[in-house]
This record gives C-alpha cells, structure tokens and sequence, in this order.
C-alpha cells in the first residue's frame, strides 16, 4: 500500500487551517478597536487679544479668542478650560454660539457666562479643547502677557 500522497495531502489541510486561524485573530482585533475610534478633530486657526484695560467692558480686563479660519465645528464640542482645569463650552459664553464659524469669538473676563473660569491676570492661560466621544484636542492655547500695565483689580463673580 503506497501512502504518499496522503502526508502532502494533510499538510495542505493544515496550511489553510493555521491561514484561516490567523485571520480570524486578526479580524476580532480589527473588530475590538472599532468604539475606540472617533472623528477626529477639525482644523481650525484661533487669535486671542488681551485687554488690560478693559476697553468697552466697564474696565474689567478680558481676553478675546477669535476664529480666524478653518473648519466650523459644533460650539457643544468645543471648551475654553483655564489653567486651574475649569471649563466652559463656547456655546454657554454669551458672544459664542451653537457653532464656531471663522470671526465668531469668545469674550473671556470671568464674569457672567464664563463665571466658571479663574479672571484674565498676567500668566493665566487658556486653552480651546476640542471634545470627541472620549478623545479631546488642544486646538489652541494663549497665556494672558505679563505687562506693568495689565495688573487688573479685584473681581467677584
């Protein structure tokens, strides 16, 4: 009895077993990353002015954050968090809106709707975080110049 075509035969068998194996780990890690994937953040371009004076704001030092170009993203996504961690979505600051389109701003002096946040001093910094399902992006960050001039007063919230 001639049995030699039956190794070749077997080995074939299990060469498309292990193939076929292989993919099918490959495939479940494929599948299992599918909710950590998110959209990712837009592009966009961000201009902060500092006045210390407080022109036009009853003297209460305050820092503009204009959109200056770029994608428009939803004002729910986007956050100002200062640099004691407190945050405030665009849409809630009184100047911002449901969406952030290139020359809408953000008027910050920690009063009113971004009460939340510490007061514009020299130093204080400020950052718009771009939020995702449970990803979060660092768009833009400005820190208030150090100046003789822009030493403002008291606040109280």
């Amino acid at each position: 009895m001639n049995q030699r075509g039956v190794s070749p035969i077997i080995g074939g068998v299990l060469m498309v077993a292990i193939v076929v194996a292989v993919a099918a780990v490959f495939g479940s890690l494929a599948l299992g990353f599918d909710d950590q994937l998110s959209a990712p953040s837009p592009y966009a371009a961000f201009e902060a002015d500092w006045d210390p004076a407080g022109t036009g704001n009853g003297g209460v030092p305050y820092v503009n954050v204009t959109h200056t170009n770029g994608e428009v993203a939803e004002g729910s996504d986007l956050y100002v968090v200062d640099d004691e961690g407190n945050r405030v979505a665009w849409e809630t600051v009184w100047t911002g809106g449901e969406t952030v389109e290139a020359t809408e701003y953000v008027h910050i002096d920690g009063k009113g709707s971004d009460c939340a946040l510490v007061e514009p001093r020299e130093g204080t910094t400020y950052r718009l975080v771009h939020e995702s399902g449970d990803t979060e992006q660092v768009l833009e960050t400005y820190t208030v110049p150090t100046a003789p001039d822009s030493t403002p007063g008291p606040f109280t919230c």
